[in-house]
């Protein structure tokens, strides 16, 4: 199996999995959306009751491509229990590798399963699917 096809194994996977396709209960949530592609993706998360710098839990709900929908669900398994720093941190190295930018091995291995859409800068119209979530978060994280 070459590293095309360990990606898209990867990517399927995440489209997939439904751990991370719910409603949190007494979360903060922001709704984005995709106005090229259609994606309407909302992002709950929930902070830690001791320790309201950490994302406790993360989630996602709404409908979207298999591109916003596998980079919504590694995303999720990715900040899960991160402070907002280290998600922020995640965040724009993401969108640095997404747009083309580049980054180093060390960061690319940061990003453990969402280096497999790392070939999304080459689509340039699949890009915004890519980033909603990853958007979507940074501006709760921000707010």
């Amino acid at each position: 199996m070459n590293e095309n096809e360990i990606y898209q194994n990867i990517i399927m996977d995440n489209v997939y999995d439904k751990y991370n396709y719910k409603i949190l209960e007494n979360s903060i949530y922001k709704k984005g959306i995709n106005h090229n592609c259609g994606d309407e993706l909302t992002i709950y998360i929930v902070y830690d009751n001791d320790n309201n710098n950490i994302i406790k839990n993360i989630s996602y709900y709404g409908d979207g491509c298999y591109i916003s929908k596998a980079s919504t669900n590694i995303m999720c398994n990715l900040i899960k229990g991160k402070t907002k720093k280290e998600a922020m941190e995640y965040i724009k190295i993401f969108l640095k590798m997404i747009t083309g930018d580049s980054i180093s091995k060390e960061d690319m291995n940061l990003l453990k399963d969402a280096k497999a859409l790392q070939n999304i800068a080459n689509i340039p119209y699949r890009v915004k699917c890519a980033t909603l979530a990853w958007n979507t978060l940074k501006q709760i994280i921000e707010e």
